[in-house]
């Protein structure tokens, strides 16, 4: 009695501890999530919290926007500066998430909004307006709600000072933010599935502690929640007391809990990332019943062992038997009764004893069992393992426990782990075999499912446009991503020691890093985490890159280091593009790519941050749905071809498509597309990373039409040279003649003769007077305007016949206006030269025509105004209506005239985006001069 009591109480104690240690490092595991979680989002907070001010920095002691104010606020009917701060602010509302941004003066008096027409600002806002002006630095105002509209808000506030004044205060630029827009979203999310895991975010006011943001068990919690701070049980007050680390407490809804807790650094913020306990320690239910199973079958076994020996001792050989009899019904009885499927069965494979267990497994009675051989059970292809393990076993090899498959009654197949006791007669020999067999296809399902997610989630970090990088505690770099080998164009698996081979400097000091510097090396020494650290690296091609270089450490249970994440994001081209394109300094991140998962019947099944943000389509939206609905109609047969590709076997990684947003917009997207296969290596479906590349495909296209525009004009101003050149030289030629001539007849007194010379002179400088300031007139076109009006054609022509009345007398000839009138808006003086030179040219060359006429209108052509001035006078040749538009082209070299006029015309139309051409049978059938002036319509007039 005393064996079997040491022996149930070692095997007790061993489950007991054996438990205990698999719930310690559960816990453990789920603290280390806990930890990671809150510390990511604590990066993204500290990120999130500098770029708002660096977005303030722009503005701030910006004597560029600061002049702008000024003029605003002296002269608020400025339209200029108007326009001009609108240009400045109007960006920030679709590129920032500010979704007001609001400029001030000192006495806090709005100036200016954008967009227009949102509620009042906030008394909160209107209060901090002097402390920002006296710390003269840009502030950002935490969390508050709006009376007028009730809504929660952040605002960054930006001192606007005059540096010409001696830095006095103007006023303050209120940036306005959101926070369901990006960093409620962003707080919510939960990396991984749970059904009770959430993220606070609280600060401290007062005794109270505020929750700040939404919680995802109760409604209208954001600034509305507040606790007491001596309720020291909950985690988030904790929290907003400022403790770190893992504690188990009561959560707002009265629930128990496990959290982490942190302080967000140079912020009143603390953030808590809790899961509830019952979800901490549901797996382990599971484990504390197989635990509890296991001793108690470990008990009765002991205890049936240790009474037979005992009864073998204590009574006589004859009733030795009796007494096992009695023993083997009792087991019987237990093994009849357990779960687990007991069998009993001789080296032949016939069954000798089948329990309740296994008729529930297996779907055989024990009747139809005795009546079969074990093979019946067997899958074909495990009857050789069978076979070998029955084999092994009489040899002697110790053979207990191993995992197999056993087919049911009505064919399906479980997967079994079986537990072997070789049975022996009283001589001692083998005749055959107990077996306990557990069910765990469950259990195997579940791992595979676990097996296809990883691969999923690895195949969908290797389509990532960022490179990954995995270090063992060793230091030694393990894994890297297909993003991490393009950036450095290859990988050397090195310690952290040999991290020299990798090389990079810091972007702000232009310092060598050394290998103990970079930010993988740090996490894992030192426990840091780095987020986005700037480095200019050298490939080992020898081409150099700007990355954003980021890392984490990995925790153990133990909370000791035991590997790290590195992170590496090219940003080279947008760091290109942005010391190109931008004119202030202010770094900005790209946007995420929209990353999704389909199957080939295009069901969606997963969809990221920046697939919301590129398409407009929630998350819950975008699985709902196919991805046809993003397939604008002209790439639908694309869509389809590239995934019978796909599935085909051909290699298809990279291509430009297009695809729609919700509210119909058509976009240009540069697709990556990654082929998801199943364990059996049969394609499930894709991954596509897809990067909106509209804007470089509109700019590509006006790109090339400034090209065109450029040979344009430059060929225009080669036939302006040399035509300029030409025409200016014959008026120096006759002065410079008549100069000679001017001596000679001073010389003899000669009076008659020297009127003569400077009558031809002075004819000379006229005439290049005249073609001077015409050229003069020409390049002052788009430069020198007055500001637009709005002036009827009426007025115009009206304008134009006062103008050249004379010459209209002087060839008598007859004007007649259409009645059609419209409203044009633009440079009233730019718009009469049009029609003031093209009658000026209509009379210009009448010819003998008896019944000079001349027509003027507008006429509507495919719905477009087309102006007309027609004539009856000459006519042009066709061959040359192109020509006379050309600088300096005169048709008859003879006319009056320096051969501008036309040319001015054609530029002034196309100022306002028109277009000029004439019609003219030939000679002596006169003509007509249509143009377009789209710029100058006035739309406000339309209904």
């Amino acid at each position: 009695m005393l064996a079997f009591l040491l022996l149930a109480a070692g095997i007790v104690t061993t489950g007991y501890f054996y438990y205990r240690n698999h719930e310690r490092h559960h816990r453990a595991e789920v603290e280390r999530q806990l930890s990671a979680v809150a510390d990511l989002k604590v990066g993204e907070l500290v990120q999130w919290r500098k770029e708002r001010l660096e977005n303030g920095d722009v503005f701030f002691k910006n004597p560029s926007f600061a002049a702008l104010v000024r003029r605003l606020f002296e002269k608020p009917a400025d339209e200029d500066a108007q326009r001009q701060l609108l240009d400045w602010l109007g960006k920030y509302p679709t590129h920032y998430d500010y979704d007001q941004i609001r400029l001030m003066d000192a006495q806090g008096v709005s100036r200016m909004t954008v967009p227009a027409g949102r509620p009042p600002v906030s008394s909160v806002v209107s209060r901090r307006i002097p402390e920002v002006l006296r710390s003269g630095q840009v502030t950002l105002l935490d969390f508050y709600r709006n009376e007028h509209d009730q809504r929660i808000n952040l605002a960054v506030m930006v001192p606007i000072l005059d540096e010409q004044g001696g830095n006095q205060p103007l006023g303050v630029l209120v940036l306005r933010v959101d926070p369901g827009t990006y960093l409620y979203p962003f707080i919510k999310r939960w990396p991984t599935p749970s059904l009770t895991a959430e993220t606070l975010l609280v600060r401290r006011e007062g005794n109270e502690t505020v929750f700040l943001n939404e919680l995802r068990f109760q409604t209208n919690t954001a600034m509305n929640l507040r606790v007491p701070l001596d309720s020291t049980t909950m985690p988030a007050v904790q929290a907003a007391l400022g403790r770190d680390g893992i504690m188990e407490g009561i959560d707002y809804r009265g629930v128990s809990v496990v959290a982490a807790l942190r302080t967000v650094p140079d912020s009143p913020w603390a953030l808590v990332t809790r899961m509830d306990t019952a979800e901490v320690y549901a797996p382990m239910r599971e484990q504390l019943w197989l635990v509890v199973i296991l001793i108690g079958a470990l008990l009765l076994g002991t205890g049936a062992c240790v009474g037979l020996v005992w009864r073998q001792q204590s009574i006589r050989f004859y009733r030795e038997r009796a007494e096992t009899d009695n023993r083997t019904r009792r087991f019987a009885t237990v093994v009849k009764d357990s779960n687990d499927a007991i069998t009993i069965q001789d080296f032949e494979g016939r069954i000798t004893a089948w329990n309740r267990g296994a008729e529930l497994m297996y779907g055989y009675s024990e009747a139809e069992a005795l009546a079969v051989n074990i093979e019946r059970l067997t899958t074909p292809d495990k009857v050789a393992e069978q076979e070998d393990f029955i084999r092994r076993l009489i040899a002697g090899e110790a053979i207990t426990s191993f995992e197999t498959q056993r087919v049911t009654k009505d064919g399906r197949v479980l997967d079994v782990w079986m537990t072997v006791t070789k049975l022996m007669d009283d001589a001692g020999n083998p005749i055959g075999l107990a077996s306990t067999e557990r069910d765990i296809t469950a259990r195997k399902q579940a791992e595979e499912k676990l097996k296809g997610i990883e691969t999923l989630l690895q195949t969908a970090v290797d389509a990532m446009p960022v490179g990954l990088w995995i270090l063992d505690a060793e230091g030694k770099i393990v894994t890297s991503s297909t993003a991490a080998q393009r950036i450095w164009t290859g990988v050397h698996y090195v310690g952290v020691d040999q991290l020299g081979e990798y090389k990079g400097w810091r972007i702000d000091s232009g310092k060598l890093i050394e290998p103990h510097e970079w930010a993988g090396a740090r996490a894992l020494e030192k426990g840091e985490t780095s987020i986005e650290e700037e480095v200019e690296i050298e490939c080992f091609d020898g081409t150099h890159k700007i990355i954003l270089d980021s890392a984490v450490p990995l925790r153990k249970s133990d909370g000791s280091i035991g590997g790290a994440i590195t992170i590496n994001q090219d940003i080279t081209e947008r760091r290109r593009a942005e010391k190109d394109l931008r004119r202030f300094a202010t770094v900005v991140k790209d946007s995420n790519d929209a990353i999704t998962i389909q199957d080939f019947e295009g069901r969606i099944t997963a969809w990221n941050r920046g697939a919301e943000l590129m398409y407009g389509y929630s998350e819950a939206e975008a699985l709902a749905v196919n991805i046809e609905r993003l397939t604008s109609p002209g790439k639908v047969a694309e869509q389809k071809d590239f995934i019978r590709r796909l599935v085909a076997g051909e290699a298809v990684n990279s291509f430009e498509t297009q695809r729609v947003t919700k509210d119909g917009r058509v976009l240009d997207v540069w697709m990556t597309v990654t082929k998801l296969m199943d364990d059996a290596g049969n394609p499930i479906g894709l991954a596509s990373t897809e990067r909106d590349i509209t804007a470089r495909k509109q700019a590509e296209v006006a790109l090339h039409q400034s090209g065109l525009t450029l040979q344009e004009k430059n060929a225009e101003l080669e036939r302006f040279l040399y035509t300029a050149s030409h025409d200016l030289k014959s008026p120096v030629v006759t002065v410079r003649t008549f100069l000679g001539y001017l001596e000679q007849d001073m010389a003899k007194a000669d009076a008659v003769r020297i009127e003569k010379d400077l009558r031809f002179i002075r004819t000379a400088a006229d005439k290049m007077a005249r073609l001077l300031d015409e050229l003069l007139q020409i390049s002052r076109i788009g430069r020198v305007v007055c500001p637009p009006v709005r002036v009827t054609l009426r007025t115009l022509v009206d304008e134009t016949l006062s103008t050249v009345a004379g010459r209209i007398a002087e060839r008598g000839v007859k004007v007649i206006v259409g009645e059609q009138d419209v409203t044009l808006y633009g440079d009233q003086l730019r718009l009469a030269e049009i029609w003031q030179n093209l009658v000026e040219n209509a009379c210009k060359f009448m010819g003998d025509q008896k019944e000079p006429r001349i027509d003027l209108g507008v006429e509507v052509r495919e719905a477009e105004m087309v102006f007309f001035v027609r004539d009856n006078g000459i006519g042009i040749d066709p061959h040359y209506h192109a020509k006379v538009f050309s600088l300096f082209e005169k048709l008859d070299s003879k006319a009056e005239g320096t051969g501008l006029g036309l040319a001015i015309v054609k530029r002034i139309v196309e100022l306002y985006r028109g277009k000029l051409w004439v019609e003219s049978p030939g000679q002596g059938q006169g003509a007509c001069f249509y143009f377009t002036l789209p710029g100058a319509e006035d739309r406000s007039q339309e209904t």
